[in-house]
């Protein structure tokens, strides 16, 4: 449908130490999350599809952005994947964003962010 996109690979350097904080996932991890569901809701995108593996599967849940399974995991190489949907919505938004997180936007998001 048109409010939904397809999201690619992602890579944060979880190596650093500066942004762990006390919690178990990266600041530029929290802070990509932020980014793309707020540049979803800018440009009226509602939901997100992704394959990804179980490892990132966990970490989506951990952080409070479960993602909805698209059939059962697959055997792709080394790796198990999976497919799903991610909301893309204000809540999630203001539930995922590191209190460091400025917008870049214009608007009333990019204003309370």
């Amino acid at each position: 449908h048109p409010a939904m996109i397809e999201s690619s690979r992602f890579c944060v350097d979880t190596t650093l130490e500066e942004g762990r904080g006390s919690g178990s996932v990266h600041e530029a991890t929290l802070t990509m999350f932020a980014g793309i569901i707020e540049w979803c809701l800018v440009s009226a995108i509602t939901e997100i599809v992704t394959v990804t593996d179980l490892r990132f599967e966990r970490i989506l849940g951990r952080v409070g952005w479960p993602l909805q399974r698209i059939g059962d995991p697959s055997r792709i190489g080394v790796t198990t994947a999976i497919a799903g949907i991610l909301p893309a919505n204000v809540e999630t938004f203001l539930r995922l964003r590191p209190s460091s997180y400025r917008s870049q936007f214009n608007g009333p998001l990019g204003q309370a962010a």
